[in-house]
């Protein structure tokens, strides 16, 4: 057995103080590469965590020589993480391919540094020689000082689509962001959300991505870099190319890597989509799909098919003896029993009888707010519990 390898344990976070925290080690790490030397692994890691365990984790777990950064996935649907090992070549080329697409040279976030998302803003930016940055996005007065401090360089924005609306909330913040990028992902994002940023003159692209492959490496649907994309016969989406993590911690689901004869490192995701013309379209996780009378159907299009009808929900399954899994639509506004009467006419028109929600309730039935992860995502395995509890 070789020596063990134990990583840099960095307390990760939200604010300019855990992003400086982060970039001084990233800059220490490259530093080190640039020497010929190989530098700790980095493990940026929740705040409050013990940081000693986090590193005998690790450390027991097994880290590959050639891994640069360790970072643990949301879990946002198990409610539990893996640890994804990523090489600095991974992560180079993942930021060298977001420049390119978006021809970007400055990040600035409101997202966790210990989640890939926030990482990669922060990552890039050393790449990119520049300061990374961390306010609320909402905050007109902070984005407009951040943008006049680029001296005609072009900004990015990284946010998921909570924050997104909080933007679209604020005219002041919408007016300062037209000068920028704003990239959104880390969840679904609905049509009718992207319209009205666009309407209102934002720079919006969608990302795709996981921290398997390094963060977002689709792009509007489109591979960015040497991404390549397939979907297999049960419309799994996988991913091939260069941002290609090395792995799992621990020898955990060995199955989700694989290596193509020309040497590519491939993921297998637990996502589902479908590949027209060079497009790709995600359906939503595999986890999250519903098998309710013998169909399954997918939450994120009848969410969609909703939002077409004016309203934002989050669709769940629960248990149900007649159905195997009930339909339930959680909507973001209180919903007349006419109304949602309504919707569920125009979900069957549109998607099938299937695909009807069986009820509708509101989010002030389970406590006024969608429960969501620490990186800002939908948390719908606890959505699923609260609903259930409903009775």
């Amino acid at each position: 057995m070789g020596t063990k390898i134990t990583p840099l344990v960095v307390a990760g976070g939200y604010g300019p103080a855990a992003a400086e925290r982060l970039a001084a080690a990233i800059r220490a790490a490259l530093a080190a590469l640039d020497s010929g030397a190989t530098p700790q692994p980095i493990f940026p890691v929740a705040p409050g965590t013990d940081l000693a365990a986090a590193a005998q984790e690790a450390t027991e777990l097994g880290i590959p020589p050639t891994a640069g950064v360790l970072m643990r996935t949301s879990g946002s649907t198990t409610g539990t993480g893996k640890i994804v090992a990523l090489s600095w070549a991974a992560l180079q080329a993942s930021a060298q391919a977001t420049a390119q697409a978006l021809g970007a040279t400055a990040w600035a976030a409101w997202l966790p540094t210990h989640h890939i998302a926030g990482f990669q803003t922060v990552a890039r930016s050393v790449w990119a020689g520049t300061a990374p940055a961390q306010f609320d996005p909402a905050d007109p007065i902070a984005a407009t000082a951040w943008l006049d401090s680029l001296a005609g360089a072009t900004g990015a924005l990284s946010v998921v689509p909570t924050q997104l609306q909080k933007i679209l909330a604020q005219p002041a913040a919408t007016a300062a962001w037209r000068r920028a990028v704003l990239l959104v992902g880390g969840a679904a994002t609905n049509a009718e959300l992207l319209a009205a940023a666009r309407e209102q003159g934002l720079r919006v692209v969608t990302s795709y991505g996981m921290t398997e492959t390094a963060g977002g490496c689709v792009y509007d649907g489109k591979p960015i870099g040497d991404t390549q994309i397939s979907i297999a016969d049960d419309a799994r989406i996988s991913i091939a190319g260069s941002v290609v993590a090395l792995g799992y911690l621990g020898a955990v689901d060995p199955a989700a890597f694989t290596v193509t004869s020309t040497g590519t490192r491939m993921h297998h995701t637990q996502d589902i989509g479908e590949l027209t013309a060079g497009t790709l379209t995600v359906l939503g996780r595999r986890d999250d799909a519903i098998t309710t009378g013998g169909l399954t159907v997918m939450p994120r299009l009848i969410e969609e098919t909703i939002a077409k009808a004016g309203y934002q929900s989050v669709v769940v399954g629960i248990p149900d003896p007649k159905w195997g899994e009930a339909v339930v639509a959680v909507l973001a506004a209180p919903c007349a029993s006419c109304v949602a009467t309504a919707i569920k006419s125009y979900v069957k028109v549109e998607l099938g009888p299937g695909w009807a929600p069986h009820r509708f309730i509101s989010v002030a039935d389970i406590g006024g707010e969608f429960p969501l992860t620490e990186s800002g995502k939908i948390d719908r395995r606890r959505l699923r519990g609260m609903v259930e509890s409903l009775g």
